[in-house]
């Protein structure tokens, strides 16, 4: 067996591991770095190598979790944190957070970088609670929580809390109070307004961050997950995800539809987007026999645009507590396509 037989080997390994290959010695980097210029593997991390076909089939989950055990493995002393820990716990988060970035733990300077994609993060020794999850040592729950509350804007930390407080990694309670205690680090009033907005009912990252929009924007937060008796069919309920009651006695339900709801066959129990959008249509008449007046439909391009969803809002008289933030609009804009508000 040649060493390039050798090196096909070791990737197919690596592969199967769900690892990054580094090379050993001068002669290994070397290879992997003309199969790299060949175009068939590429390198997320320096001396880190994958499969570019394989590496291009995952998504930006996988591909952090590659690199973090890959790195893990390499440096088992490492403490990953923040998003990094977020995406080791399986809290829900956008993928366009992940930029290629890891994040790491650590006690003393900040400075020193083994590599551009690294961010070392100051914690104080005395907050550095470590835990281990599938061999890797990360930061707790409740200080990764806090971490992505304080680091990243409010829409994109509500869905990792909300997720958080879903899989009972943290209490309610136990995240606030850690937020209001003194000497947590810059950003803790942020922390704190995400942790006082999360709620553990929300079903998926799409519906917070539809939520998150809504109450940045100013309008009152609804209820979520209300369920109603179907008043045609004895025993069968329905559930919207958002709910406003309004001061005129009407009560709006609001709902947030993602492709996969129509599309994600293990979402629709093998029917076609025709009889799923068909259920969907009885399953809204039922509602409004049950009781509501109006229903608001979200999706993804709301979450993106705002302005669209304040004429909603707006449209259906939902409470508002303050004037729409067209900076705050702007800016949502600018992180989710990349374009720098002015």
């Amino acid at each position: 067996m040649d060493k390039w037989d050798k090196l096909e080997v070791k990737l197919r390994i690596a592969k199967h591991e769900r690892l990054c290959l580094s090379g050993e010695t001068r002669s290994e980097q070397i290879a992997l770095r003309l199969r790299k210029r060949q175009g068939h593997l590429t390198e997320p991390y320096p001396n880190m190598y994958v499969v570019r076909e394989w590496w291009e089939q995952l998504d930006p989950h996988n591909q952090s979790l590659t690199v973090i055990r890959s790195l893990s493995a390499k440096h088992p002393d490492w403490v990953f944190c923040s998003l990094s820990a977020a995406c080791i716990y399986g809290f829900e988060h956008a993928y366009r957070l992940h930029r290629g970035l890891v994040h790491i733990a650590t006690t003393g300077s900040t400075n020193r970088c083994h590599a551009p994609q690294l961010r070392p993060h100051y914690i104080p020794a005395t907050q550095l609670h470590v835990e281990s999850l599938y061999g890797i040592r990360l930061t707790s729950p409740l200080r990764t929580v806090f971490d992505c509350g304080r680091e990243y804007d409010f829409v994109s930390a509500l869905p990792i809390v909300d997720s958080a407080l879903a899989r009972d990694a943290v209490l309610h309670d136990d995240l606030i109070e850690y937020c209001e205690t003194p000497k947590r680090g810059r950003g803790r009033a942020r922390a704190l307004k995400v942790a006082r907005a999360a709620d553990p009912l929300s079903e998926n990252g799409g519906e917070s961050m539809c939520r998150a929009v809504i109450i940045e924007q100013g309008f009152q937060a609804p209820e979520l997950q209300v369920e109603f008796i179907d008043p045609v069919e004895a025993g069968k309920r329905y559930r919207t995800d958002f709910l406003w009651e309004l001061p005129d006695g009407k009560r709006i339900a609001g709902e947030y539809d993602g492709r996969q709801k129509y599309l994600d066959r293990a979402m629709t129990g093998d029917a076609h987007a025709g009889e799923v959008i068909l259920e969907e249509r009885n399953r809204e008449q039922r509602i409004k026999l049950a009781g509501i007046s109006d229903i608001i439909r979200f999706d993804f391009s709301d979450i993106v645009n705002p302005t669209n969803m304040v004429k909603k809002l707006e449209l259906f008289n939902i409470p508002r507590q303050h004037p729409p933030a067209a900076a705050k609009i702007t800016a949502l804009q600018g992180q989710l396509f990349g374009r720098k508000s002015r």
